[in-house]
């Protein structure tokens, strides 16, 4: 390492010489000028090595770091109130309104009939002999009324039988006699008057 070193400044201060040499112009001088020479003493330096040292190397202790661990606290955390959630009122179901069967009428009993079914005969002194009534009743009605009287006068009893038996069976003892045949006409009403009492209940 000295010898390169020292060989480096020969080099360099050959170079210096030869640069101060090509810089002078000859001039007319009479008086040749000498230029000192610098001479350039290159001490050589002396790197220090660095000794192993015999003392052993403390490698620094790494101490545990203790990291601080947050205890947790012990102040109570407030509870959450459970909200109260509205109860959902069920709604009003509607309720069927009953269906109202229609009721019934009662049939009416039936009237108790004024006379019984069959037929019915009676008679009464006329004006020239018995005037004979026969009745017919159904369902509580007059149906048919026959009135004979072979002894009363053809002309005015006798042609008042006929008559006398249709009002018989349109109002019964309530019947109308005929005009000019007077006592044929109250024998027929009493005759038809007999059957119908026979005919009641």
């Amino acid at each position: 390492m000295n010898k390169k070193f020292g060989a480096l400044l020969l080099i360099l201060a050959m170079a210096l010489s030869l640069a101060a040499c090509g810089s002078k112009d000859p001039e007319p001088t009479t008086e040749p000028s000498v230029e000192p020479t610098v001479e350039v003493s290159v001490e050589p330096t002396t790197e220090p090595t660095a000794e192993p040292s015999e003392e052993p190397s403390v490698e620094p202790s790494v101490e545990p770091t203790t990291e601080a661990t947050e205890e947790p606290s012990e102040e109570p955390t407030p509870e959450a109130k459970p909200t109260a959630t509205p109860e959902a009122k069920p709604e009003p179901t509607a309720t069927p309104e009953p269906t109202q069967e229609p009721t019934p009428e009662p049939t009416p009993e039936p009237a108790p009939k004024t006379y019984k079914d069959g037929t019915y005969t009676a008679s009464a002194q006329g004006f020239g002999g018995d005037v004979v009534a026969t009745v017919t009743i159904a369902d509580d009605t007059i149906t048919a009324v026959t009135i004979t009287g072979g002894s009363e006068t053809p002309a005015i009893g006798g042609a008042a039988l006929e008559t006398l038996a249709a009002n018989a069976k349109a109002s019964g003892a309530a019947m109308d006699g005929v005009s000019g045949a007077t006592v044929t006409s109250d024998a027929a009403k009493s005759a038809v008057s007999d059957a119908l009492a026979q005919a009641k209940n």
